[in-house]
C-alpha cells in the first residue's frame, strides 16, 4: 500500500484488497488511519507521523487489520518514506506480512511452555514467572505479600 501526504491511499496491490475484502475503488483516494480498516490507528498514526516527517528512514510496526467482512488480523508492516529527487518525503510506501497465524502459534507455545497440559495450572516455569512478576507489587502499593505453599498429595 501507498500513501500520500495526507495518509490517503494512492495505491494497493490486488493481494491487499483479496486480504482486506475492500475493492481498489473502495480504498483508494481513502484515509487510511480513518477508515475501518485498522482496529487501532494510534501505533499505525505514530510510524506515519515519523516517515511523513522525515524523522525515520524505515519502521517496522504491527497493527490489527479488520477485513470487510469484520475478521480481525494482525499484520506486520515495514514502511518507508518516498522520496522526490531533491529528497523531500512525497509519500509512504509500506508492504504487510500477515502474522495472525504466527503470533496465535507463538501464544501457544508460550501457554505450553507455562501451563500442565493436563490440568491447566501453572507448572514450574511458569509459577517461576509468576513469582517473579509479582516481586515488588506488594511494595508499590503499600501491602505485603506471601507465598502460601501445600502439599495435595501428602
Amino acid at each position: 500500500v501507498c500513501l500520500d501526504l495526507e495518509g490517503c491511499v494512492t495505491f494497493i496491490n490486488p493481494y491487499g484488497c483479496a486480504f482486506s475484502g475492500w475493492t481498489e475503488d473502495e480504498v483508494l483516494g481513502e484515509p487510511w488511519l480513518l477508515r475501518d480498516f485498522l482496529v487501532d490507528g494510534e501505533s499505525g498514526a505514530a510510524a506515519l507521523g515519523e516517515l511523513l516527517g522525515g524523522q525515520a528512514p524505515a519502521r517496522d510496526v504491527e497493527t490489527e487489520v479488520r477485513t470487510r467482512g469484520g475478521e480481525v488480523r494482525r499484520v506486520r508492516w515495514h514502511a518507508l518514506p518516498m522520496r522526490d529527487a531533491d529528497g523531500g518525503v512525497q509519500g509512504v510506501a509500506a508492504i504487510g506480512q500477515d502474522v495472525t497465524a504466527q503470533r496465535a502459534l507463538e501464544a501457544e507455545l508460550r501457554r505450553l511452555s507455562e501451563r500442565d497440559p493436563l490440568t491447566g495450572l501453572l507448572n514450574r516455569r511458569g509459577f517461576d514467572d509468576a513469582v517473579t512478576r509479582s516481586m515488588g507489587r506488594g511494595d508499590a502499593g503499600g501491602y505485603a505479600e506471601a507465598l502460601v505453599v501445600l502439599d495435595l498429595d501428602g
